[in-house]
């Protein structure tokens, strides 16, 4: 698996969202859009990511709160 950081933007907030895909499959391959859960794009959901992918999907995992934040403290979400 192969992955990337891929920033872009939403109105005047940076987000860097992440970008996965098998390098040995060959183009074009289904996409799917991984939103993570109120914690954020972190290594949590990065089994089931590896999971899509090896089943010959491309994933993208949206940044919800901008600048790759992710936390596990649901407080600080708050």
């Amino acid at each position: 698996m192969q992955t990337e950081i891929v920033e872009y933007r939403h109105d005047t907030v940076a987000c860097r969202g992440i970008r996965a895909w098998n390098p040995a499959q060959s183009a074009p391959r289904p996409g799917i859009l991984h939103v993570p859960d109120a914690r954020g794009v972190g290594l949590r959901p990065r089994h089931h990511i590896e999971h899509m992918v090896a089943q010959g999907h491309a994933v993208f995992v949206a940044d919800l709160y901008g600048e790759g934040f992710h936390s596990d403290d649901f407080e600080v979400l708050g």
